[in-house]
């Protein structure tokens, strides 16, 4: 069916859309990642910003988000 389909795409854009670096640095300072250090909103201009807390939170974020496709993919492939 392609409603289903559709609905886990829809869900795969959003989670990948997830900046958890600038929502890190947002919740904690109230500014802007993409206006301090290097631009990035990457682990390491976080950890610049935030310290290594907000480095290693960063990391996990990302790692997760990409955990998450790999792991919702092989349970949904058709093997």
């Amino acid at each position: 069916d392609a409603l289903p389909a559709l609905g886990w795409a829809v869900g795969a854009y959003a989670v990948g859309c997830f900046a958890t670096g600038y929502y890190l640095v947002r919740a904690r300072t109230n500014q802007d990642i993409r206006e301090l250090g290097s631009g990035s909103i990457g682990a390491r201009n976080v950890g610049r910003v935030l310290g290594r807390s907000g480095f290693l939170l960063t990391l996990l974020g990302d790692f997760s988000k990409g955990a998450l496709a790999v792991l919702a993919a092989r349970h949904f492939s058709s093997n």
